[in-house]
């Protein structure tokens, strides 16, 4: 697994909604870091990985470039390659921003949440071990909550949860085939929430890695206390 033919795209372009105030949530700060740096950092320590890009509002993107990372890297920022470039409306179309701004030596990408910083280093190489025998791998978790079908308030039936995962980032994929996943969706007009739905619209195989309760998407305040609390715990 020392091969650096892998990148990661990040998507932190989409509508930039915020966590309260007028920050977006991938530049709120945890342990004097942003959110999005911690993420980033994840994987500039990874010899694995051998470019990074970054999919950002457009607006942020001399923000992020020569303000925001070269600060939260501190010793990564020299030594790997990092693009920051414009996302699109949607997570999907920040992916495939992406990946038309990969370098052309990529033979595996992974796309990663901007608000995901806490991935374990053996999950990473997990799934792209995985992209490259089988074309496609997620990370994800088995639900252990009873799941509740509810209109106007009120339950209208159980839905079992025998075979049922969440799925998590990074998702990891054979470059040829995740484009030309892209390009059919963008054919059809297919909307979809994550990569893998677009591999399994062409009948590809998504290989599962069982991920970590502790890769948590930071998407609300009670997310970022929890957060707050896995760095005060890991220190």
């Amino acid at each position: 697994m020392g091969c650096s033919d892998s990148s990661v795209i990040i998507v932190a372009g989409g509508k930039g909604e915020r966590l309260g105030g007028d920050v977006r949530k991938q530049y709120l700060k945890l342990s004097g870091r942003s959110i999005l740096g911690h993420t980033v950092r994840t994987f500039a320590g990874l010899e694995e990985i051998g470019e990074i890009v970054v999919a950002a509002p457009g607006d942020d993107i001399e923000f992020i470039s020569k303000e925001l990372l070269p600060v939260d890297l501190d010793e990564y920022a020299s030594d790997k390659a990092i693009k920051v470039i414009r996302g699109g409306e949607t997570r999907q179309d920040s992916a495939r921003a992406g990946l038309a701004a990969l370098d052309v030596s990529s033979r595996v990408v992974l796309i990663h949440d901007a608000v995901r910083p806490f991935t374990q280093r053996e999950h990473i190489l997990q799934v792209i071990e995985r992209a490259r025998e089988y074309g496609g791998s997620i990370l994800a978790v088995p639900v252990n909550d009873t799941l509740k079908c509810c209109e106007k308030g009120f339950v209208t039936r159980t839905i079992p949860r025998d075979g049922l995962y969440a799925a998590q980032t990074p998702q990891a994929f054979d470059v040829a085939k995740l484009r030309r996943a892209h390009d059919l969706a963008s054919s059809q007009g297919l909307r979809v929430t994550d990569d893998a739905s677009l591999f399994e619209e062409l009948g590809y195989e998504v290989s599962v890695v069982i991920g970590s309760a502790l890769n948590i998407k930071i998407t609300t305040e009670e997310d970022l206390a929890l957060a707050r609390m896995i760095l005060e715990i890991s220190k």
